[in-house]
């Protein structure tokens, strides 16, 4: 009868522990600070990389005017200093730039995209090309430039 008890106070124990970790970290993310300054090239991680994924195949589809495109998943993406705009003195932090490549109708073209994220769920974005159509582009012309 011990070694039951012992056995469920382990197994509560083990999940208690994975409930508290997990929220800590939906805490961590939700608590982003988007005005933070960043003076460096950073790695991102895998949640940015995934956004980036999703709205590059979603921006792609908009300014080409298709429809079914796939992101690669091996995609280079990269977090970038603050900029501002060249013409406006718009501060741009929070900036996700990368390259890879889409598939389309079977075929491969590779793009490039880089976009400021003011906070969960607004975002700008400052580049995006592709040889798909290469007189289509967005393009906010930066100091960095």
């Amino acid at each position: 009868m011990k070694k039951i008890i012992i056995v469920s106070l382990g197994i509560l124990l083990t999940f208690s522990l994975a409930a508290c970790s997990s929220s800590d970290e939906t805490t961590k993310e939700s608590s982003k600070d988007y005005s933070e300054t960043n003076s460096t090239i950073l790695e991102t991680e895998n949640i940015d990389k995934a956004e980036f994924i999703t709205l590059a195949a979603k921006h792609i589809e908009e300014l080409f005017g298709i429809s079914g495109v796939t992101v690669d998943t091996n995609v280079s993406v990269h977090k970038f200093p603050d900029d501002k705009n060249a013409e406006t003195g718009e501060e741009y932090k929070n900036i996700l730039n990368g390259i890879g490549d889409f598939s389309y109708n079977g075929n491969s073209y590779p793009f490039s995209f880089i976009y400021s994220k003011k906070d969960d769920t607004n975002y700008s974005i400052l580049y995006l090309y592709s040889n798909y159509d290469s007189s289509k582009e967005i393009s906010v012309p930066l100091e960095s430039d």
